[in-house]
This record gives structure tokens, C-alpha cells and sequence, in this order.
């Protein structure tokens, strides 16, 4: 007899890496491995309301709960497969869902996009907490450069590495005009731990410097960084005969910037497998970004990108520079970038490392 397993998960909207990793776990086919039933969960619905506190948030987590209670009850599930926060409020909000599951005795398997523990479990409240709900549960992370946030707080834990992947299309990569002018883009959310900013004043120093380019800059606005504010930013650096985009792009206009974009850059601050990247990468773009997270082990310094220092504007554009002036090594970075995604950050690659992970924690199991 198949054992049952409960999927838990956040799911869009919001838009973000991790909602969409879940719509792809979501669709994969669990059916010749467990009997799997899937319990979506929301928060939040625009991307500026991630972190916020809302009422609506609280009585949410109630109807979560009610939800969950009664699946545990009717279902009864063997595993629970549940994508958490991992710090701040978020965490004690999941950390409560986490303790539902243990006392009816399910085994869980914990997914993690984020990262940020290590730092929080200073606090010893925090610590035996983290130690509590990690004891004895399968955890899936997404690099094994991740791993040491996890350090002194897995005891009998099993931990499995899954690198991200994604869907793509097959572009050869070529330019649309005969221009000489390169094409830079950002796409992110409009956030400073993205380094937007950092992006944008790097730009003012190549402009100073005598630098051409076409900036495109795609993505949605938040709280922290608004679209007036940009547009103020563009006018003190002198940014605005430079701009060709500005504001949310998704779809086919999506798909139609990273098809025409030289030189790809996202200067994160904090960020751990960000999907954007294996975006790029599968369009054979030259990437220019930081060593955050697990992005050392997605490119390669000198082979399919090049690492700036974090929050270094000058640094960032001395890298955009060389780009610039080393048309051979963007085409490089871009078809060595574009072989390496293929051979390990495509969805057919993530669907079957995540089915073989659960196989063998049902194998183990049983």
C-alpha cells in the first residue's frame, strides 16, 4: 500500500522564485511514489506585502490551520512535504504549523529557499526552536553551499541538495540589429537587497566615464524602491538618453528583452538560487553579478559570469566595463553559461532529482 503524503506549499500570487519552484513541484507526477494530495497556502498578494503584518494575515493562518487540522484528521498523511520561512515572523508562524505536524506524528520533509538561520539562532530562544523543528526531518536545500547555515541544529536529520531549474527555449543567441551599442538589463523586483541601486550608480559611473549602452531596467516597483523614485535617480545620474525600458515585463515582452540583452546584471545582496539567473544563463547572456547565497556554484567567476563585490558600485562597473569592451568574452561567458544550464538547471533536470529525493526518503522509510 502507497503511502500518503501532504504537499504544503505557498503558491502565486505573489510572483517570486520560490512560489514558482512550487507551481513546478506542483506539477510533477508523484503518483507510482505516494498517494499526494496538495494544500496551496497565501499570505500575501503582492509582493509588498511579504514581511508586513496584516490582520488579514492572521485570520488567514487560522483558516490555514483549520485547513490543515483537518487534512491531518481525514487524510493522514505519512509525510508532510512543507516549504517554510526560515526567519523572522514568518519562521514563528511555520514553526506553529510545524509543531501541528510532529504531534500527529508525520514525517516532514522541509523544501528551503531561504536562508538567514544561522545569524537568527544566535538568539537562544531561536536556537532551541530551529533545534526542535529540524529534529529528525528530511530537509531539501538548494546548494550544499547552504548547508552551514544549517550547522548544529540538524541532529538525525537527513539533508538532500536540489538546485533549482526551469523551463526554457531554444534561442541561439544573436543580436536583432547591427548596432554596436550593448544592451544591459536588469530584471528583479525593485528592491535594494537586489542591488538596484547599486546597478544604478554603477551605470552613472559609466556614463561618466564615457561609456554607450541601452539600460533596460525590468521589473515591479515595491515600497522600498518606487517608480518616481527611479526616475529621479535616472535624472541625478544622468541615466535618461540611456533607457529603453522601465516597469514590470513579463510573457513574450519578457522573453523579447532577455533574447536582445548583452550583458545580464543582478548585483543581489540577498538572495540564495535566484532563479533570474538560470534565466540568463539559458539565453546565453554574459551575467555580471555577486557571490550571494549559492550563486558560486551557478557561475563560475571568468567562465560563465563574472563576480562583482557586493554593495561596490565602482567594482560593479569596472566589470560592466570590461563586457563592454570585450565583445568575444560576452559571446564566451554566454555559450559556456548557456551549456552549463543545460547540463543541470533545466525543469526535466529538477523534476527528476526531486522525484528521485522523495523516492528515497519513501524507500528509507519502508
Amino acid at each position: 500500500m502507497k503511502k500518503r503524503m501532504l504537499l504544503v506549499m505557498p503558491m502565486p500570487p505573489p510572483m517570486h522564485g520560490s512560489n514558482v519552484v512550487n507551481q513546478y513541484v506542483a506539477s510533477i507526477e508523484l503518483g507510482d511514489l505516494v498517494n499526494s494530495r496538495i494544500l496551496p497556502i497565501r499570505y500575501a498578494r503582492e509582493i509588498s506585502d511579504i514581511g508586513s503584518f496584516r490582520f488579514s494575515k492572521a485570520v488567514q493562518f487560522l483558516v490555514i490551520w483549520v485547513k490543515l487540522l483537518i487534512n491531518l484528521v481525514m487524510f493522514r498523511p505519512h509525510y508532510v512535504y512543507f516549504v517554510p520561512a526560515v526567519i523572522g515572523i514568518s519562521y514563528l508562524r511555520d514553526f506553529a504549523l510545524a509543531i501541528l505536524f510532529k504531534a500527529f506524528g508525520t514525517e516532514i520533509i522541509y523544501h528551503l529557499h531561504g536562508k538567514g538561520i544561522r545569524e537568527q539562532a544566535c538568539n537562544r530562544l531561536y536556537r532551541h526552536a530551529y533545534k526542535l523543528f529540524f529534529n529528525r526531518t528530511n530537509i531539501i536545500h538548494l546548494s550544499p553551499l547552504l548547508f552551514k547555515d544549517l550547522d548544529g541544529l540538524t541532529e538525525g536529520c537527513r539533508i538532500y541538495s536540489l538546485a533549482n531549474g526551469i523551463e526554457y527555449e531554444d534561442f541561439s543567441k544573436s543580436r536583432t540589429d547591427d548596432s554596436s551599442t550593448p544592451n544591459i538589463l536588469y530584471l528583479s523586483n525593485f528592491v535594494s537587497s537586489k542591488g538596484m541601486l547599486d546597478f544604478m550608480n554603477a551605470c552613472g559611473l559609466l556614463v561618466k566615464a564615457g561609456f554607450r549602452f541601452n539600460l533596460f531596467l525590468a521589473g515591479m516597483p515595491s515600497r522600498d524602491i518606487s517608480v518616481s523614485f527611479i526616475q529621479d535617480r535616472i535624472k541625478e545620474l544622468g541615466l535618461q538618453g540611456f533607457i529603453k525600458h522601465l516597469g514590470p515585463a513579463y510573457g513574450d515582452e519578457k522573453k523579447a528583452l532577455l533574447r536582445k540583452a548583452d550583458i545580464f546584471v543582478l548585483p543581489t545582496c540577498k538572495d540564495c538560487f535566484p532563479l533570474v539567473l538560470l534565466e540568463a544563463l539559458s539565453y546565453g547572456i554574459a551575467i555580471v553579478t555577486t557571490d550571494e547565497g549559492a550563486i558560486a556554484e551557478i557561475i563560475e567567476n571568468g567562465k560563465t559570469g563574472l563576480i562583482a563585490q557586493k554593495r561596490d558600485p565602482q567594482d560593479l562597473a569596472d566589470k560592466i566595463a570590461h563586457l563592454i569592451n570585450s565583445p568575444e568574452l560576452r559571446i564566451s561567458l554566454g555559450r559556456n553559461g548557456r551549456s552549463k544550464f543545460l547540463n543541470h538547471y533545466t525543469l526535466d533536470k529538477f523534476r527528476q532529482e526531486f522525484r528521485r529525493i522523495i523516492a528515497e526518503i519513501v524507500q528509507n522509510k519502508n
